[in-house]
């Protein structure tokens, strides 16, 4: 190669690499071309070596090429991870702007548990949807801020109490709430600020679905789950046999009302889904008049909002809460009184015993009377919570008119642990204590104690009377906040 052409090929390099080093720069890349590099690469320029001369033009376009595969690569991984941390950290946005939508819904969840709009038995899936759902709302389980939404789904049709499968295009809205009903109510969405900066750019909407699966409450189901159910039934943490299997398998029939019987208790769940979604332009022209609603006196107002900018995320979550309680036909004795039991003939009792107020008892001399466990140490149901005996008030000795002092206590056999005799947490077979005047240092006795719970429901009835009394007007009921 001629000398005048070495020299025009190493400034065409020298160039080449001049304008790779600036663009480096340019883009911010850590990986950098030092002027002495460039130096080394082109320090044969205008020396003649005549054993060495074949080898310069390899060398460089060698060098070169490494150095730009390097380049191009370190550029595109560090635009990569750049993308990568910026969708992360929309991510998390997204998912924290979820978080305040599954708070409301387990402060729903809870409030609606405790609804006392509710029987006072085991509440069905229907008296659950009477309260949050249909007219007895009144916009208490929709807050200032929130669009109370509706969910539906075709399930199919029914004749005459068959089902049939087979779509027919409309949403029965009349159907039984525990069986196929179409409709949910139960959705809500509220408007959020993403980047702080003051205006609403998305919108969080979340659900709550506590109706119970047909595949759960049948042997045979007549139609697959609906997207309006929960998705399974509540968990179950109790570790059960073969023979315990069976036996909560056949109370499954007479639970009832969308509760599954788990180990002592009847378990419900529900579900709770949430997304956060950016509020984006479908077109160049629409306005955000035509997607946020005009709300008088909320934060409803286009002037409040903006369309979202940056990075699009969705975010969803799912959360199953159960809820458990144990039933009232788990209770041997459920008083909301005293509890009186003196001088009857040999009484023995099994099972569970609750009462709001005290419990008096009194054994005449060869009539004892006994409180055993709910059944025998290796029964399904021979579990703490099923003997349990919870007193609200007081335990004394003797009944409510008299202080008979020649009355005895009674024995109470205690729960010995789960499992077989030779468990080593169990106490002894003959563990029974009696419970009578002398474990108590006061002495009192039933007379000291009774409550007169007729005087009092006499009193509360004179009260409400007269507050009724003095009412002159006509009680209004708060408007809903929002039209489904």
């Amino acid at each position: 190669m001629s000398e005048q052409n070495q020299r025009k090929l190493n400034q065409f390099f020298a160039s080449f690499i001049a304008k790779l080093r600036k663009w480096l720069i340019k883009v911010g890349s850590p990986f950098r071309i030092s002027r002495r590099f460039v130096r080394s690469l082109l320090n044969n320029q205008g020396k003649k070596r005549s054993g060495q001369g074949g080898f310069v033009l390899p060398t460089v376009v060698m060098v070169t090429t490494v150095v730009t595969l390097l380049v191009v690569v370190m550029v595109a991984r560090s635009s990569e991870r750049a993308k990568t941390a910026a969708n992360t950290r929309v991510e998390e946005a997204f998912r924290s702007a979820s978080t305040p939508a599954l708070e409301r819904a387990r402060a729903k969840i809870s409030e609606l548990i405790n609804d006392p709009r509710l029987p006072a038995a085991t509440p069905t899936d229907s008296n659950f949807n009477n309260v949050i759902e249909i007219n007895l709302d009144n916009g208490k389980y929709t807050f200032a801020d929130e669009i109370r939404l509706q969910l539906y789904q075709d399930l199919g049709t029914t004749t005459a109490g068959t089902w049939n499968a087979a779509l027919n295009g409309q949403i029965d809205t009349g159907l039984p709430v525990e069986n196929n009903r179409e409709t949910a109510s139960t959705v809500w969405k509220f408007p959020i600020d993403t980047d702080g900066n003051g205006k609403f750019d998305s919108f969080s909407l979340y659900s709550i679905l506590f109706r119970t699966p047909v595949n759960v409450l049948q042997t045979s189901p007549l139609r697959s789950v609906s997207k309006l159910e929960s998705r399974t039934r509540p968990m179950d943490e109790s570790a059960l046999t073969s023979i315990c299997t069976a036996a909560v398998s056949a109370g499954a029939n007479v639970a009832g009302g969308g509760w599954i019987p788990s180990g002592n208790l009847l378990k419900k769940s529900f579900f709770v889904y949430a997304a956060t979604v950016p509020i984006t332009q479908a077109t160049p022209s629409t306005t955000l008049a035509s997607i946020v609603p005009t709300i008088s006196g909320t934060v409803y107002n286009p002037s409040n909002f903006e369309f979202y900018t940056g990075n699009q995320s969705f975010n969803a979550i799912e959360l199953q809460q159960d809820r458990s309680r144990t039933p009232l036909n788990n209770n041997a004795v459920w008083f909301e009184g005293d509890i009186e039991l003196a001088r009857t003939p040999p009484f023995k009792l099994n099972g569970r015993v609750f009462t709001n107020s005290n419990l008096m008892i009194g054994a005449l001399n060869g009539s004892p009377i006994d409180f055993y466990q709910v059944s025998d140490p290796e029964s399904c149901y021979y579990k703490q919570e099923n003997s349990k005996i919870v007193v609200g008030g007081n335990v004394v000795e003797g009944d409510a008119l008299s202080q008979d002092t020649s009355l005895e206590g009674a024995r109470f056999h205690l729960f010995k642990g789960a499992g077989a005799a030779n468990n080593p947490l169990t106490v002894t077979p003959s563990a029974v204590i009696t419970i009578d005047n002398s474990n108590s240092t006061a002495n009192n006795f039933g007379k000291d104690v009774a409550f007169n719970d007729s005087a009092y429901n006499v009193r509360i009835n004179l009260l409400v009377q007269a507050a009724l009394g003095r009412w002159t007007g006509t009680p209004s009921v708060p408007p809903q906040s929002f039209p489904l």
